[in-house]
């Protein structure tokens, strides 16, 4: 009886010391990586706008074989939008907010039962090309708080190899 009572103990304190980490934790986020593309601002923010290209650059298409999209109509530019379902990444949709070709895009994403996040592009005209950046930020649910500060390290290597694959698609066209 007595070892019963020691795990419940345990198990108290450590329930309590994660509600009160969550509790004290930013629960905000960004993530944000940025690459030069030897290319127009126009050009790179209509690909990026179209959704159907995402599968040929986008890393999560490549990694996850059970990944299936649906495109909106429109599927791209201002409105336009798709929704994913995955056995293993889980599901989502995502739409086209804010659109400027050439220099900006902002997009809600929705990852089910995580809530709404915000992608955000922006297209820079450089000597050698284009900066772009492509970012991602939002608020953490309370009882996943705790994910928000490994959110740099968990998505950004994605965005790297995203924008390079972007980048890759775009100089060879």
């Amino acid at each position: 009886m007595k070892i019963l009572k020691t795990i419940g103990i345990i198990l108290l304190v450590l329930v309590g010391a994660f509600t009160v980490y969550n509790a004290i934790i930013d629960l905000h986020y960004e993530v944000e990586r940025t690459i030069t593309i030897h290319a127009t601002p126009d050009k790179i923010s209509e690909v990026v706008s179209d959704f159907k290209s995402w599968p040929k650059w986008s890393t999560w298409f490549g990694k996850d074989e059970t990944m299936a999209a649906t495109f909106g109509e429109p599927s791209k530019g201002l409105g336009g939008s798709y929704s994913w379902t995955s056995d293993n990444m889980g599901s989502g949709s995502m739409e086209v907010l804010d659109y400027a070709i050439g220099e900006h895009m902002t997009t809600k994403i929705i990852f089910d039962g995580m809530g709404d996040n915000q992608g955000q592009w922006k297209f820079n005209a450089v000597p050698q090309g284009t900066e772009v950046t492509w970012g991602f930020s939002g608020d953490m649910p309370f009882f996943f708080r705790f994910m928000a500060p490994a959110m740099d390290a968990s998505v950004g290597p994605d965005f790297e190899q995203g924008l390079a694959n972007l980048k890759a698609l775009i100089e060879l066209n």
